[in-house]
Parts: structure tokens; sequence; C-alpha cells
């Protein structure tokens, strides 16, 4: 309802005015009132264009022409929700003319009433859902405005009637602001890779991803794109420190690299010490060159002793004849043949642990595995220590091992399978799907990790579109996968797209 002033001063004009308010023909003719008042415009004078306008509306309300010439009048008068009030006017009037919500909704929000923005968008959008432009422009608002849900459901739906770039890192955004890092990545990922004319938001969106999950190599190549092929962008984003922060972790990693080599030289320093000092080696031992060390050939002792049996075996044979010939003599003891016997290579606890395993003593594994560990600190005895821990449901050691094992070795598909499985068991479902994107990204080939992905995005999601995708891509990529004809009805039984 409009004020009680303006109906005033409405009413006032009638008198300040009187040759825009005759009772000859053109006071009661629509077009001529307007022409009177576009002349008013013309001179700027939008206030009197305003009040020759709604003379004319109170004597004669609900013409379409007069609502539409004073929204347009109160626009240029400078008071955008009275504007906003006849756009809204004209479309009540006139059906035919509801892109004028459109008018009244930008109105609105210009004039500090974003939520009345809002609800004059969801007017329009329930008689023209397939206006995908106005579908952004609502979803827009409402991300602005905080409101997620339906920001994401405007998003979809125009993004089915008229995909876009804009739509892609829109619904990144939202998701990423959310927390949700998987649904995050896979709508940048798809702004980059079918929507080249938003690559600079794209980008960013993933770099903040990559920082946000410490994928710091992965952020590198990011801040790396972005230089080259968008200079300055980083410097007025939200990650202006990026370089900086990353150029902090190389200059750490390189201190670890230093500090490690510096560790192992120093570590078989002490260790040649003491094997040069050990007891039993006398000075003039300790104080030869390295070089006149000479290691000896491991067949030397098996050689050394068969030829020290034959040669003492003809001598014994040869005392004893000599002492059958000449009783006189006394008889020589035979000669005492020594007992060679090869070194036993002692068992260590990596050998008894995986024994132990197999057969079935899992507890005694468990308490072998870590004295393995310090002995052998490799990627495959982590990973054998997780599979380990997990089968006596110990998921947080299993956790910690299989971490250490992919990153040891992050491109080992086995023992990124083994995280994904000790993940799913300490993990809440949309985190989890967050790990399998990850490794999606490491391993784009892997049939295991699209199936698991989109059986997520079914099931933990609900999104029978990003979970189309992922099936359709398995059954195009692997036709002859032992899975092959339950994973296409599980595609089939997915709602319509």
């Amino acid at each position: 309802m409009r004020p009680r002033i303006r109906k005033t001063l409405t009413l006032a004009a009638l008198f300040v005015f009187p040759t825009f308010f005759g009772c000859g023909a053109g006071g009661d003719d629509p077009a001529s009132v307007i022409e009177d008042a576009l002349e008013m415009l013309d001179k700027g004078n939008a206030k009197q264009a305003i009040d020759i306008l709604e003379a004319y509306e109170e004597r004669k309300p609900g013409n379409a022409m007069i609502a539409e010439q004073l929204a347009f009048a109160w626009t240029q008068n400078g008071d955008p929700k009275m504007a906003a009030y006849y756009f809204n006017r004209l479309a009540d009037l006139a059906p035919d003319r509801q892109q004028a919500l459109l008018f009244a909704a930008q109105s609105l929000n210009e004039g500090g009433d974003p939520m009345g923005a809002i609800a004059v968008y969801e007017k329009y959008l329930q008689a023209n859902p397939k206006d995908a432009g106005a579908a952004i422009s609502y979803a827009n608002l409402a991300a602005a405005q905080g409101i997620a849900d339906k920001a994401l459901g405007a998003y979809n739906s125009a993004y089915q009637v008229k995909p876009s770039g804009e739509i892609a890192v829109g619904m990144g955004r939202i998701y990423l602001n959310r927390g949700n890092d998987a649904q995050a990545a896979l709508w940048f990922d798809t702004a980059l890779r079918d929507h080249p004319e938003v690559r600079e938001d794209a980008l960013l969106g993933e770099l903040e991803l990559a920082l946000k999950a410490k994928q710091y190599e992965q952020a590198e190549d990011y801040v790396a794109q972005l230089k080259k092929d968008f200079p300055g962008s980083l410097e007025v984003s939200s990650l202006k420190n990026a370089p900086q922060e990353l150029a902090n972790w190389r200059a750490r990693q390189e201190e670890l690299k230093a500090a490690t080599e510096a560790l192992a030289k120093a570590k078989a320093e002490a260790e040649k010490v003491a094997k040069v000092t050990s007891p039993g080696t006398d000075s003039a031992d300790a104080d030869a060159p390295e070089t006149t060390s000479v290691p000896m050939d491991p067949n030397a002792v098996a050689v050394a002793a068969d030829r020290f049996t034959k040669e003492d075996a003809v001598a014994a044979v040869e005392r004893e004849e000599a002492a059958a010939s000449n009783p006189v003599i006394e008889q020589a003891p035979a000669a005492q043949l020594p007992h060679i016997v090869e070194p036993v290579k002692p068992v260590g606890p990596l050998e008894l642990a995986r024994k132990a395993r197999e057969e079935g003593n899992l507890e005694e594994a468990a308490r072998l595995y870590p004295k393995a560990l310090a002995q052998e600190s490799s990627a495959a005895v982590w990973n054998e220590y997780s599979e380990l821990s997990l089968e006596l449901g110990n998921s947080g050691q299993a956790f910690a091992a299989s971490l250490e094992a992919t990153r040891m070795d992050p491109y080992n598909a086995p023992y990124a399978m083994q995280y994904l499985r000790v993940a799913q068991s300490i993990y809440e479902p949309r985190r989890f799907m967050g790990e399998l994107l990850t490794m999606r990204r490491r391993f784009p080939e892997s049939p295991v990790i699209t199936l698991a992905l989109a059986r997520a995005y079914w099931q933990v999601e609900h999104n029978a579109r990003n979970a189309g995708i992922l099936y359709d891509e398995f059954l195009l990529k692997y036709p002859n996968h032992p899975l092959y004809e339950a994973v296409l009805k599980e595609r089939d039984q997915l709602p319509q797209r």
C-alpha cells in the first residue's frame, strides 16, 4: 500500500498542474497522459511526471501502461522500492508481462531488500521454471544471503536447462563454504573441463580446496597455472597469501630433507666407528686405511673347507700306512677334520610377524610388526601393519599405518585401496566422499574408485546426476569388468536425470 502522503501529493498536483489534468479529451486518454509524463521526464522532472501518472491512476486504476511508466519514473526519481511496487503491479495487470517481476526483484535488491527480491524471484520462477538466467540471478542472490539450499536448487535447475561455467563455479563455491569438499571439487572440475570461460575462477576454487586439504604440491601447480594464464589474479583474490604459504611449506620440506640426510650420514658414520672400535679389533687394524679391507667372497669359506678336507684326508691315510709298516713307531693320532658349519641367518621380526599372521596368531603378529618397522620402515610393511590392525578392529592404528604407507608411496594403487577401506570405517559418509574424490584424482583410471564414487553420490548425496555420470564412465571404460551387469542395473535404477 502506498503511503498516505503520496496520495495527498498526487491530489495537490491537480491544482498545481491544471494543464495536465484538464477536462479535455487528453485528460482521460492514457496515451496522452503518458506523453505528458514523458515530456516531464525528458526535462529531468521525474517528480512531476510521477504526479501526472499517479493522478490518472487515482481516477482510473488498473491501466498496465500507466503502471509501467510509473515504475520507470520512480526508478529515475531514485526510489527503487516504489519502482518495484509498480513493476510488480504491472505483472499483475498484464499476465503476458511477467518479465516485469525481474525488474521488481532487481529494484528491491538495489533498494536494500534482498529478501523481498528473493520472494519476487520465486514468484516469477514458479511460472517460468525454465528461465535459466532468472534462476542464476535468484541463486546468486540466495547464496549471498546464505540461503544455500535455495541457491543450490536454483543452480541445479538452471544447469539442467542450460549448463554454464557460472553455475558450475557458483555450485562449487556454495559446497566449499558448506564444507562439502567432495561436491565442491566435482563442480570445480566440471568448470575446468567443460567451461573454459570460467577457468580463472575454477582454478581459484581448486587452489582453495588443495590448500584446505594440505595437498601442497597440487596447490603449487594451480598457483603456477594462475600466474601463467591470469597474471595478477591471485594478488586481488582472497588467496593472495597462497604463494607465500606454499613457499614456506617448500622451505620446511627442504629443511626436513636436509635434516634427514644429515641424520642418515651421522648414523652411517656412527656405525662405521662402532665397527672399527668393536672388541677384538687391535689398534693396528683400527688405524688401517679403509681401502685395505677386502670383502670376503661368500663362497670362499665353503671352498677352503673343501680343500682342507681333501688334503688332510690324504695325509691321514699316508700316516696310517706308515704306522702299520713300522710298529716301533708310535702311531700318530688321526687328523681331526674341522666341522665347518654355515652361519645361520637369524629370523627377523618381520618374518616372524608374517608367519604369525599366516598362522592366524594376529595378536602376536601385531606385537611383532612395530619391531619389524623399527628395522625396515617401508611402505609395504606399513601397509601390512594397516591391514592387520584393521583385521583386529584397531581402526586408529590402521589409519595411521595406512597414512604412512600412502605418504611413502602415494601412487601405489593397493595401498590407496587399503587407505580407503580404513577411511570408510572411521569417517562419516560425507567426509569419506572427500577422500574418495582425492583418490579419484590420483587414480583417474581406477574402476574400483570410479564405482565407489558413483555409489557414494547416490547413496550419500542422493545426487542422481553425478552418480549417473560416473556410472556411465564405468560402463564405457570397463565393458569386461566382472561387475558390469550389476553396475548397469544400478545405473538403470537411478531416477530420471
